[in-house]
């Protein structure tokens, strides 16, 4: 699962995002605070975009980790 927020939101001053998501995941939870507030995607649209694509990318190119995130065999 990826996890992306802003670093100058509520999120990033009250939470602590990866691991509020790891406790509820079974599989690996990566992210990270991105510069912008709270909604990044209209904030950061190539940054949020970029994010997403290099997370798919793992994904399509069968990235051990990113699979067994997923529960696909590799």
């Amino acid at each position: 699962m990826l996890v992306l927020w802003g670093e100058r939101g509520v999120v990033q001053r009250l939470f602590q995002p990866l691991a509020l998501w790891q406790d509820q995941c079974a599989g690996k939870v990566t992210g990270q605070a991105l510069p912008g507030g709270h909604f990044i995607p209209e904030e950061l649209p190539l940054g949020t975009a970029a994010q997403l694509r290099a997370f798919f990318e793992m994904a399509r190119r069968g990235v051990p980790e990113v699979l067994e995130t997923h529960g696909i065999a590799p």
